[in-house]
């Protein structure tokens, strides 16, 4: 069967150092908001200053994957054509694919599903979500990491809120990880797991019954840079 490609190697390697880093991050500075439930993790680790060193190392493995992103598919959009960013822009017919959808799943209409590009509107909400979490915990992070450094220009207060805002994302981000992971890996349309973000490509039959629009690109010629 054939395969067509969908992820060049840097977007699997991207993909590979983000979510190590954010599953490192999860585990080392969750203990921290719940120190009750899983303060044993520290002690696991060799106490909480080893642990936030830990953690602060997987931060920045997050910032240098985020850096990549946005600056080389930024660059690539500008300067050769359409990259990654072009396919995950939000665009009109995103928006009426999840009413769509919607309408489907309720039974409220007997029209068929929308056909999806290369990327679905869930694909490209669940994307611009953890980039604005990112976006949250980069200067949330920053406060709290240069605490002596942020209190000569702000109140005292401000760095418990930065600490508040900061946990409390995590606990967003850790609902959506587990929203990202059911939807990719674990739904049972894709049982057992599916490989394609690890191998970067998928069997043709797959992208025509999953993409059928993206699929009908590539049949023009018409395929997004993958790099």
């Amino acid at each position: 069967m054939a395969e067509i490609r969908r992820f060049s190697k840097s977007q699997i390697a991207i993909h590979v150092l983000g979510a190590f880093s954010i599953l490192v991050l999860y585990i080392t500075g969750l203990p921290i908001t719940f120190p009750d439930q899983i303060g044993w993790i520290p002690a696991l680790l060799g106490g909480y200053s080893i642990t936030m060193l830990i953690h602060r190392i997987a931060a920045v493995g997050f910032i240098v994957a985020g850096v990549y992103l946005v600056v080389y598919h930024g660059l690539y959009d500008i300067f050769v054509g359409r990259s990654y960013f072009t396919d995950v822009w939000i665009k009109i017919k995103d928006i009426k694919d999840a009413i769509n959808d919607a309408k489907h799943i309720l039974r409220l209409s007997v029209d068929k599903p929308p056909r999806y590009g290369k990327y679905s509107w869930i694909a490209k909400a669940e994307f611009w979500s953890f980039f604005s979490e990112a976006a949250i915990f980069l200067v949330t992070g920053s406060i709290l990491w240069f605490s002596w450094q942020s209190m000569a220009f702000m109140p005292p207060q401000y760095l418990l809120t930065a600490r508040y805002i900061h946990a409390g994302f995590a606990v967003v981000s850790v609902c959506g990880i587990a929203f990202h992971s059911y939807m990719v890996h674990f739904n049972p349309e894709n049982f057992r797991i599916d490989r394609c973000i690890f191998t970067g490509s998928m069997p043709e039959e797959e992208v025509k019954e999953k993409y059928p629009r993206w699929y009908e690109e590539l049949q023009r010629g018409d395929n997004s840079g993958a790099e």
